[in-house]
């Protein structure tokens, strides 16, 4: 069930809506939300979305009727997780690879550029964790090496880089920290370090050049995704939510 803005009919409303599974004797095991779809992992390891789908966010045929059901993803086979962010998903599948559909925000879509289905990354290498942004995507390696790729337009990536990069490795913000795990928002990536911290880079920061520790904020245990929210929440290590 969801709630909200429906991308079915564009209504908002205050009672929820069902998403119809595609096979009855599956059962979805995560989901993820963009910007106007949705996507489930199923019990099985396919993914099946919903809504929109004028930027391929679907994975499946652009005449593909938004009707509320879920549709599978074509070529989709063994996703251990899911992510989605803005009008793209992407999946790790059973070898920790990434792969990714939608809206390709690391190429220029006004040259001509047009939404590809299900493409391999293979440069993050065997990923741990992953997060989607609006924009952009970021992942970091089992190796704890975190990488980005897409919309740099806030410096969400890399500060004082190209509007678009490909994939880039993080270490040269030069923020000497070990990074954990990363979150990719809409146009801003935080980091939460190894011991605890978070540091965040983009737009919304004092100064957008360099990452910047979030004050007051320690012992954290993990980060919470928002690809399309203007706000961001962190849980502590003793339980409690910050935000």
């Amino acid at each position: 069930w969801c709630w909200g803005n429906n991308p079915f009919n564009g209504a908002i409303t205050g009672r929820p809506w069902p998403l119809r599974l595609p096979n009855e004797g599956l059962q979805a095991e995560q989901l993820a939300a963009g910007r106007a779809h949705v996507c489930a992992r199923m019990s099985d390891g396919a993914v099946a979305c919903a809504g929109r789908n004028d930027q391929g966010q679907l994975g499946v045929a652009e005449d593909t009727p938004n009707d509320g059901e879920l549709h599978p993803v074509e070529d989709v086979v063994g996703a251990v997780h899911i992510a989605a962010g803005g009008d793209q998903t992407c999946i790790l599948d059973a070898d920790r690879a990434l792969h990714c559909w939608g809206r390709r925000n690391e190429r220029d879509q006004g040259e001509g550029e047009v939404p590809t289905g299900l493409r391999a990354l293979p440069g993050f290498g065997e990923v741990a964790q992953l997060s989607v942004g609006a924009w952009h995507v970021c992942a970091v390696d089992v190796e704890g090496v975190a990488r980005c790729l897409g919309g740099n337009g806030s410096g969400q990536i890399q500060p004082g880089a190209g509007i678009r990069l490909d994939i880039t490795e993080l270490r040269p913000l030069g923020i000497g920290i070990r990074i954990a795990s990363l979150e990719a928002y809409r146009s801003e990536t935080c980091a939460l370090t190894t011991d605890g911290r978070v540091y965040c880079w983009g737009r919304g920061q004092g100064d957008p050049r360099h990452p910047e520790e979030v004050a007051g904020l320690t012992e954290v245990e993990r980060l919470f995704p928002g690809s399309m929210a203007d706000h961001r929440c962190a849980e502590r290590q003793d339980g409690s939510l910050w935000c």
